[in-house]
């Protein structure tokens, strides 16, 4: 990693990606080591190349890749700068759909 204008960034096959840390992004405190996270938290980088916005985000773990529908948000969450929308998993847990354009 290097600082490139005060922004972390990464180069792979000669291109550059912002660093998006999105547990400072959402303001979450670090992860439990008992819960698969680690003490620092954010060791781990996924590179989205998007024609709206091409950047590395900085997460704690990855647990599995599923294909969902996503409902958009209501009420007081929609609009949040991140969030695009959420998921119902098959077991029933809900997750959140992040939106890399406002990220």
């Amino acid at each position: 990693m290097k600082v490139v204008n005060g922004q972390e960034v990464i180069k792979h096959n000669d291109e550059i990606y912002p660093i998006v840390n999105l547990g400072e992004r959402f303001n979450v405190p670090g992860r439990a080591q008992t819960d698969g996270g680690t003490a620092e938290g954010g060791n781990m980088l996924i590179r989205i190349r998007e024609s709206e916005r091409q950047i590395a985000l900085q997460c704690d773990a990855v647990n599995a890749q599923e294909e969902v529908v996503v409902k958009p948000l209501e009420g007081i969450l929609s609009g949040t700068a991140g969030l695009s929308g959420t998921a119902v998993l098959g077991d029933g847990n809900i997750v959140h759909i992040l939106d890399v354009v406002t990220l």
